[in-house]
This record gives C-alpha cells, sequence and structure tokens, in this order.
C-alpha cells in the first residue's frame, strides 16, 4: 500500500514538474499582433489601451478627457496605446502602421488620426499621422516632440510623465486647448524593461531541458528519495505482533503525507494581455457616442524614438 502511494506521489511531482518546465519555456515565445490589442473604442469608448501598466488610473483618465475634448472640438482622433513588444512584426514602425490603419483611427474622408505607441520590450515610440495632419504635424515636428517632451522622461523611468506632455504637446499643435497645469504626475517605479533578446528564446531549450530533467529524476533523485522514504517510513506493513490474549494485530505504522497546494501557472497568451486591460466606463469620458474610431483610411507619416 506504501508503495503504491510512494509512486502515485513522485508521479504527480514529476508530472507537475514537466508541466511547468513547458509553461516557463513557452512564455518568452509569445508573439503579439494587431488582433491581439483592445481595441478602446470597442472597449470602453475611450481611447487608451495600456497593456503593460504603465499608466495609472488617474493618468488614463486624464489622456482620456484631454482626447475626449480634441475630438468635440475638431473631430481629431487620438489613440494611445502601449504594448510588451512588436514583434513578429519585422519593426515597430510596420507595427504601428498596420494597427493604425486595421483601426481606421480618423474620421472617414479627413484622415484626421494619430496613433501614439510605446513598445517597452523594444524601447520605442512610434508616432503615426493620417494624411489629414500631415501638414500640421509633419516627420519633423513629430521628432522633436519626441525628443523634447517623451523620451527624456522615459530615459528617467517616467512613463505617465511623458506620455502625458507627450500628448499634451500633440493636442496643442493639432488646436487643441489643454490645462496648463503642472505635468508633474506621480508614479510607481518602473519595473525591469523587457529586453527583445529575453524574448527570443529558442523552442529547442525545452527539449534540452526535458532530456535532462528525465536522467536526473531516474537516476538521481527517486532512488535517493526512496532510500529516505525507507529511513523514515519503512514499508513492514505486514509485520505482525501477538496481542497478550494470543490474537493477531497490525502494528500500527504513523505515516504522514503531506498534501501540497500547488496552484497552476495561467499560460501566456493574448488574453493574458487583455486580462490586466483597465478599462473604465463610458460615462467617464466626454467622448462621442461612436462606439468605434472614424475610420479614417490610412496613415500616412509620423516618427519615432529610441529610449
Amino acid at each position: 500500500m506504501q508503495n503504491q502511494l510512494f509512486r502515485r506521489y513522485w508521479a504527480f511531482i514529476f508530472t507537475l514538474s514537466l508541466v511547468f518546465t513547458l509553461l516557463i519555456a513557452n512564455l518568452p515565445s509569445y508573439a503579439l499582433t494587431v488582433k491581439d490589442v483592445p481595441n478602446p473604442r470597442r472597449e470602453y469608448a475611450g481611447w487608451v489601451t495600456d497593456m503593460v501598466d504603465m499608466l495609472s488610473p488617474q493618468a488614463e483618465s486624464q489622456l482620456n478627457q484631454m482626447i475626449s475634448q480634441l475630438e468635440k472640438q475638431n473631430g481629431t482622433e487620438i489613440a494611445i496605446v502601449t504594448v510588451p513588444e512588436t514583434k513578429p512584426s519585422p519593426t515597430p514602425k510596420e507595427f504601428t502602421t498596420e494597427l493604425f490603419n486595421t483601426w481606421g483611427i480618423g474620421k472617414g474622408g479627413k484622415d484626421n488620426g494619430l496613433l501614439f505607441l510605446i513598445s517597452k520590450g523594444d524601447r520605442r515610440t512610434e508616432i503615426e499621422t493620417g494624411y489629414g495632419i500631415e501638414s500640421i504635424l509633419p516627420d519633423a515636428k513629430v521628432g522633436n516632440i519626441l525628443r523634447q517632451h517623451v523620451t527624456p522622461q522615459f530615459k528617467k523611468g517616467n512613463f505617465e510623465a511623458g506620455i502625458i506632455t507627450g500628448t499634451k504637446a500633440l493636442i496643442r499643435e493639432l488646436g487643441g486647448n489643454v490645462q496648463q497645469a503642472s505635468t508633474e504626475i506621480s508614479y510607481q517605479a518602473p519595473s525591469t524593461a523587457v529586453t527583445p533578446q529575453a524574448q527570443n528564446t529558442n523552442p529547442f531549450i525545452f527539449l534540452l531541458l526535458v532530456l535532462i530533467a528525465l536522467p536526473l529524476w531516474r537516476f538521481i533523485i527517486l532512488p535517493l528519495t526512496r532510500f529516505i522514504f525507507k529511513i523514515f517510513a519503512p514499508t513492514s506493513s505486514k509485520r505482525e505482533e501477538l496481542s497478550p490474549s494470543g490474537t493477531t494485530r497490525r502494528s500500527h505504522i504513523t505515516k504522514k503525507v503531506c498534501s501540497r497546494n500547488s496552484s497552476s501557472s495561467s499560460s501566456s497568451s493574448s488574453n493574458d494581455y487583455s486580462s490586466d486591460y483597465s478599462s473604465s466606463s463610458s460615462s467617464d469620458y466626454s467622448s462621442s457616442s461612436s462606439s468605434d474610431f472614424g475610420g479614417g483610411d490610412s496613415g500616412g507619416g509620423g516618427g519615432g524614438d529610441d529610449w
């Protein structure tokens, strides 16, 4: 009986270890596509999608209010998106252009949309502009805004301050009115940035881990565990001793089995990214009643910068 329990126990531990190894090995291989990015207009009639928690709820609310006011003034639409990385797209610029065109940012026929995208893993900021506002925000001016208002803050880890000050500068250029209050806002200490190299794990690493784990369990850990188990919990369950009345009784072997509550790690998929996405009700913002972007045709220009 004890031998059977022993085998089941270690078979469970071994299976759990393999599952955990599989999950860890597959985490870095996650690939983000534009379809995995939640559309804020459809989600909650807002303008911000923060997939990597660079923004506090207060900062996100402030950005939504400013963009909604601009959209009411002259119809210009701005989307702000933070993503963990832009792979497997060849470049962050191509990812930004594809997302801009997929959502159709800007009003139809006017192409007055703008996409402000921050890729934390690539350490890259991209701004895509529609053809309708390219004369107001040419590539050179977009680059200056990034270098003066956004990148210096990002290099210090002040992501909220960089996004808000950059958005205010863009809104001013687009003819909107923003509050002249100080842009100093509270922010949480930035977490360690995910480098692109950390995301490129070879799939054969998992096979290598399995090949190492199998002999390790078979020839080292399992025999050692059996030896220890025999010392502290001998399997002499068939030993019998006579009772004072001459009848036989089994010797009582006290055995304690520690049960462990193992919580399975959730798989890294596109739902993980969207589950942390903080949503707010549309009543918090004075945005238009549209449940989507206006249907702009395509992006025309813009710029980007590394931090």
